[in-house]
């Protein structure tokens, strides 16, 4: 079986004032996002590895290749 061939992605967009300003709201969101994550009582390191190992199960699926979900979680992050 061979790899998954991704094609290019098209580029073709215009930093006009509607990008802009989604731009900037996307990073105040962000900021908030981060500041909320500081300031709840809780491993971050939990949150995160997760989301780590479920973008990684995606990114098998993608590829064609057959991992099941609850060993990737079991086996965790290494």
């Amino acid at each position: 079986m061979e790899p998954y061939k991704a094609k290019s992605m098209p580029l073709d967009y215009k930093i006009d004032k509607d990008m802009l300003k989604l731009i900037s709201e996307a990073n105040v969101k962000y900021g908030e996002y981060k500041s909320l994550l500081n300031t709840l009582e809780f491993d971050a390191s939990y949150f995160l590895d997760s989301v780590i190992l479920n973008e990684s199960y995606k990114s098998t699926q993608i590829e064609g290749t057959k991992r099941n979900i609850r060993r990737l979680f079991e086996s965790g992050i290494s």
